[in-house]
């Protein structure tokens, strides 16, 4: 590719070398306030998550941020890997002559002077792109690299064993309830009222767990309870609504009536299947995969074995297994292992799965009241792997645990661990959690419709959990 012509094309992603400061939602996730603070260390910054979570949006925020904190519009670059990828991949182009380009045609000054921000979007299409960025990397330009990957962690860990400490990673899931909050009450409601009790919740279900004490989340619990009284309604609109919509930004954040949600959901489920998992996976069979990521949907939240989902379409058991990590790894699926201190035992007993957006699975599998109970389930554990996922403080393992009785979901932190049931329209059967708390000396928590405490076990509307951070 010529210079001239490549020039042009980093003028088109880039308006504001001209003057065209990228126009973007002032809604800010939390994740940008984290990358934020990355942008004077040297590490890379990845961005993963699923398609449609806002990633790309995400990085023209942080372009914005930093060209308005004093940055010349000129030392920011953006570049969408799609774009280029077939003259990268055919030996015409590589990314230090992109740099090169910009450097030295646009900035007018060479790659080891000034400093520089780059954006790489869709960086898992050029298979090669570690190798490259070590080379940069080594050669100490003054440059902070921020990229983004559809693909999950493990593959982008894979990938990039070259850069081994070099690489700061942060995962862009479907919003969480309480950040839907945050962006339809007013402001002074969600910073006075709201925002103190997310992370103080959080704090005290950890202290509560490694001290054995639930009175401590009791107590944090009943002041969020009262504090919330007032805009109850609102919370609860807002959280029949999330119920029904799910997460992804596009649906949660709009407007938009059901057909209109079901038909851009359609085209994201569609998007994925035929060009992620063409392309990336090398997938061939697309029907299979979409036969059981709709199974998957409508039994969200269940145990699901291997074997018989394999007899149920006709497919071979590794065929099914392959096609659930590569679900699991584009961020479609959650998985959640028997609660066990043995590696043996959690591997070979089957998986609970989890559609990764309630939203996402109505369309694949057309839910009704019947499914609230799993419908409330998934939402709930969900919630608590996106906090894990995202917050380093807070960091815990789910499982299920699984005797002559069930208990939906055990949330482990410091070898401490805590069960959580989720009674959400169910008939009200706790004894699971007290043999469970009597066994392992804890105490316990069940989803329901009212705030109370009996004994060591508490009950939480499900709105309030869904307040932790």
């Amino acid at each position: 590719m010529d210079r001239i012509k490549l020039s042009q094309i980093l003028y088109r992603w880039n308006p504001w070398w001209e003057g065209k400061k990228p126009v973007m939602p002032e809604f800010k996730r939390s994740e940008y306030f984290h990358i934020q603070k990355e942008i004077s260390n040297k590490k890379i910054s990845v961005i993963t998550g699923p398609r449609q979570t806002g990633k790309t949006t995400l990085m023209y925020q942080l372009i914005a941020g930093i060209i308005d904190g004093g940055t010349k519009p000129s030392q920011v670059l953006y570049l969408l890997l799609d774009d280029f990828i077939d003259e990268i991949e055919k030996g015409n182009l590589t990314l230090r002559e992109i740099l090169e380009v910009w450097s030295e045609d646009i900035l007018k000054e060479r790659l080891t002077e000034g400093k520089k921000i780059v954006f790489f979007d869709e960086i898992q299409v050029y298979k090669k792109w570690s190798r490259e960025l070590k080379s940069l990397i080594s050669q100490n330009y003054p440059i902070k690299f921020i990229a983004s990957g559809s693909s999950s962690v493990d593959i982008l860990e894979r990938t990039s064993e070259s850069l081994a400490g070099r690489i700061s990673r942060t995962i862009i899931m479907p919003l969480k309830f309480n950040e839907i909050l945050r962006f339809y009450v007013n402001n002074d409601i969600w910073t006075e009222k709201i925002k103190p009790l997310t992370v103080s919740l959080t704090k005290c279900l950890l202290k509560g767990l490694s001290e054995n004490k639930p009175d401590i989340f009791f107590r944090e619990m009943s002041k969020a309870y009262k504090a919330l009284l007032p805009i109850e309604d609102i919370i609860r609109i807002h959280f029949n609504k999330y119920f029904k919509k799910g997460g992804y930004p596009e649906i949660a954040l709009q407007d938009l009536d059901r057909f209109q949600s079901f038909s851009r959901l359609k085209n994201y489920i569609d998007s994925v299947i035929h060009k992620d998992f063409v392309n990336f996976f090398k997938v061939r069979d697309t029907k299979t995969l979409e036969r059981i990521l709709k199974l998957v949907s409508k039994n969200t939240s269940q145990i699901i074995v291997e074997r018989g989902l394999a007899k149920d379409l006709g497919a071979s058991v590794n065929t099914i297994r392959n096609h659930l990590g590569f679900l699991e790894s584009a961020f479609l699926v959650m998985g959640s292992s028997i609660h066990s201190k043995s590696y043996a035992k959690k591997i070979r007993r089957p998986e609970k799965l989890y559609i990764i957006d309630i939203g996402l699975g109505d369309v694949l599998a057309g839910y009704d009241d019947s499914d609230n109970g799993k419908i409330a389930e998934t939402i709930v554990h969900n919630h608590l792997e996106f906090i894990a996922l995202s917050n380093p403080i807070f960091q815990f393992e789910l499982t299920y645990w699984k005797n002559n009785r069930e208990i939906d979901i055990i949330l482990t932190h410091k070898s401490k661990s805590l069960p959580i049931e989720v009674k959400y329209g169910k008939a009200r059967n706790i004894e699971a959690v007290k043999d469970f708390t009597e066994k392992y000396n804890t105490w316990g928590i069940v989803i329901s419709d009212e705030l109370k405490q009996e004994g060591r076990i508490i009950f939480v509307p499900i709105h309030l959990i869904l307040l932790l951070q």
